[in-house]
């Protein structure tokens, strides 16, 4: 069963941000790579959403 990835307007934000931070730093290529990772990361949610470890002590269901 697959399930549908969706990023909240403030993770969207977020992965602007810190690419706009890591680009002058570390180069565009880099930085793509990178935050490309991460999003590629939480996609894999859609196929695997019960993997890490639960944190529900930030919020109800947070995986690692």
């Amino acid at each position: 069963m697959k399930y549908r990835v969706r990023f909240h307007a403030a993770a969207e934000r977020d992965i602007a941000e810190l690419l706009s931070e890591l680009a002058p730093k570390a180069g565009v290529e880099i930085a793509l790579r990178f935050v490309g990772r991460i999003v590629d990361y939480c996609l894999d949610f859609e196929t695997f959403p019960e993997r890490g470890t639960r944190h529900d002590e930030i919020a109800p269901g947070l995986p690692r």
